[in-house]
Parts: structure tokens; sequence; C-alpha cells
């Protein structure tokens, strides 16, 4: 018995990690330079301060000088967002300095409206985040090129009133967290761990990236640019499955490996039971239609499903592209929430 458990629990765990999206491309773990809007010469803990703690708005200002891209060497790493740093009136003012002229800023922004539009409108998430201090990483000691992933982020709305005003970015009051995809990277591949990252009331930027410091203090080369912030889209979904499915933050005998439906797929498979609705053709005089809750039209074969899954029938649907499978799944749904 034991071993069939330790065997369900293994081959989950396999599965979770297919979850994880651990590579390059991942923007977590390794952010481009032309992805996202860089902020200049901006305090991470002032803008934390400002974003979160005070709940201000922010606007962007455009730069004086013609430059597309930030350049990291321009700015001074040696002191760059330690506390005895030289706070300045441009730190702690509402507007966030940024290294493109005017009229390539508002073009950036506007499609980073788009975009937050778009992800809200037909996924439902927000994934646009402001990142506050980036890791700068290698990935083995032979490695000439340095990684960068962000540290803090803060969930955040860009908007505007109509299209002659300028946009504004206001932390939107969701989860603020780190970077959990670089946190199981750290761990999987280089054994680091990153400190644990505090409540929001409690959140002290500096003693946070003070304990990243401590944390990569044994990998040579790589560094923390506290004041290094990108505005862009980060996305933790896939991240969030992978936490949710750990056997340790579930009590005794509600873990994912004792649901009958996990054992089902790890073990013996499902048995093939028979419907419950013999004849899909003639459905009228089975009483339990009338109380379905749908949402959308549904034919008498499609009927015929859903009043199998009310019943607690294991089915899979199947059928050519356009026969509405989306559309039968749409209203299994509905009716276990009606």
């Amino acid at each position: 018995m034991e071993s069939a458990v330790a065997s369900k629990k293994s081959q989950l765990t396999k599965s979770r990690k297919e979850l994880l999206d651990l590579g390059l491309r991942n923007p977590l773990i390794s952010l481009s330079k032309n992805r996202g809007l860089p902020i200049v010469d901006e305090i991470s803990r002032e803008v934390f301060r400002l974003m979160v703690t005070e709940g201000r708005s922010m606007s962007f200002l455009p730069t004086l000088k013609a430059t597309d891209e930030l350049e990291l060497d321009d700015l001074d790493d040696e002191g760059a967002g330690s506390p005895a740093r030289e706070i300045e009136a441009r730190h702690v003012d509402n507007k966030l300095q940024t290294a493109l002229e005017d009229e390539k800023l508002q073009t950036k922004l506007l499609r980073l409206y788009g975009e937050a539009r778009t992800l809200m409108e037909e996924q439902g998430i927000n994934a646009l985040y402001v990142a506050l201090g980036m890791l700068h990483w290698y990935e083995d000691e032979s490695s000439q090129s340095d990684r960068r992933a962000p540290l803090v982020l803060v969930p955040v709305d860009l908007s505007r009133g109509d299209a002659s005003e300028k946009f504004k970015l206001k932390y939107s009051d969701a989860e603020i967290g780190e970077n959990l995809s670089l946190s199981a990277k750290l761990h999987e591949d280089f054994r680091v761990q990153m400190p644990t990252f505090p409540d929001v009331e409690d959140f002290d930027f500096d003693a946070y990236i003070k304990g990243v410091r401590k944390a990569i203090s044994g990998l040579p080369r790589w560094k923390v640019r506290e004041d290094e912030i990108v505005l862009g889209f980060y996305s933790f979904g896939k991240f969030l499955m992978f936490k949710d499915l750990d056997s340790e933050n579930w009590p005794p005998g509600s873990k994912p490996e004792d649901n009958e439906f996990v054992e089902s797929l790890f073990g013996e498979g499902f048995q093939m039971e028979s419907s419950s609705v013999l004849d899909s053709s003639n459905l009228d005089h089975i009483e339990q239609v009338g109380d379905l809750s749908l949402v959308m039209d549904a034919d008498s074969s499609q009927t015929a499903a859903i009043l199998d899954v009310r019943s607690g029938r294991n089915l899979v649907i199947q059928g050519p592209p356009g026969t509405g499978k989306s559309q039968t799944i749409t209203n299994i749904l509905s009716d276990a929430l009606g």
C-alpha cells in the first residue's frame, strides 16, 4: 500500500515539474533588454514607497536626449540603491523617468496598454508588473553573457482618461511577490535558497535585497542591481498551479495524491461506465433536462453528455472541429455552478 502511494506521489511530482517554465525564454528567468519599458535613474525602494505604501499614481517622464535603450553600464553600480545613496527631488516625485523621447514613449505605453487590456478581456488576468531590482546571473562559470531576472514584482494598472491625456500607472492592490520562477530555478540548478518574502505590510525592500545578496554571495560574477526597474508583462499562472499541487500545502487525508481522480490518472485508469442516457435522440421524458443550467444552446448529443457528467460519469468529449466541444464544456461548467 505504501509503495503504491509513494509511486503516485512520485508521478505527481514529476508531472508538477512539467508546469515549471524555467527556460531562458521566460522573462522571469531571463529578461531581454528589448522587452518592457525601462525606468531609469530612480530608486526602487522610493518607487515602492510611493506606489504601494502611499498608493500614489505615477506618470512617465520622457528623456531629453535621443536614445532608444537603457545603457546599464552608464548607471553607478557601486552605490546605486544603497541606503547611503543621495535622494534628490526627482526620486521622490510622482514621475517615472524613462530613456525614450516623448513620441516613442507614448507609442510604447500605448502598446503596453493595448496588450494589458487584451489579456484582461480574453484571459481575465493582469500580467502587467513593475519589476524592482534585477539579479544578473550566469548559467555557468564559462558563460560570457549575463542573464537578468526581476526580483520584486508590483502588479500595476496602466490607464488614461482619454486619448488626449497622459498615461498613469497605479498599484493594482493585487498580491505583491517575489519572482517564484527565479526562486525555483536557483534552487533546482544552483542550490541557492532565496530569502523568505514577507507580507507587504512587513516588507522592507533594502532588507530583502540584502538577503538576496547574501544568498548569491558564493557565486562569482553574480550581481544584484536593486535600482534597475522595468515595466512589463510577467506571467505566474503555471507556477501557481505548481505550488497548489504541492502535497506539503495540503492537510493529511486531503493531499492531491489521495484524490480519487489523481489515483485513477496514475493508477489503473478510469473504468468504463455506461451512459445514464440510453437514447440521446429522445430526451423529452428525462426529468433532469428541465433542471439544467445552460448558458449556451445544446443539441441532443451535447445535452446527453451534460447529463452524464451531472450523474458523476467520467467521459471524454471528442469530435471534429465545429461540433460544439467547447460549447458543451462551457455548459457543463455552468450547470455545475448552477
